[in-house]
């Protein structure tokens, strides 16, 4: 494990997983582009824009051997990630197929990789739709 910083000035942690890359498959899972879900939204429509940050952190992984595999050292001790992290190849797309699943019944939503566009006609009805997708 390495350390190193964000364009923010935030720490990032860094694993390679090359060779537990090579070992295991890659999910694939389509998403639409960013122009495409620009291009969604009608125009004259009230919106919002959520950012899931980290959010493929948020899956946990299976007790046992999908925990074992992601041992990695670092000058304070030995540590197992729970959940998906970036550098793993199943990660992205896992996470945008669970994300997919979870908000396929919404309507007037778009989603890319784990940013989401939401609309309607008016502030009230806007509000509404953000605070029941929020709350799923």
């Amino acid at each position: 494990m390495i350390i190193t910083l964000k364009k923010d000035g935030l720490q990032r942690r860094l694993i390679d997983y090359k060779r537990l890359n090579n070992a295991i498959p890659c999910q694939t899972n389509i998403t639409q582009s960013p122009l495409y879900c620009a291009s969604a939204c009608p125009p004259g429509k009230k919106k919002t824009f959520m950012d899931a940050k980290d959010g493929n952190h948020s899956v946990v992984l299976a007790e046992g051997e999908s925990r074992e595999v992601k041992e990695f050292l670092c000058e304070i001790g030995r540590y197992r990630c729970v959940g998906f992290c970036q550098g793993l190849i199943c990660s992205g797309d896992a996470y945008t197929h669970r994300f997919d699943n979870i908000t396929a019944s919404f309507t007037n939503v778009v989603r890319c990789i784990n940013d989401s566009l939401l609309w309607e006609d008016d502030v009230k009805s806007m509000f509404n739709l953000t605070c029941q997708y929020l709350s799923t």
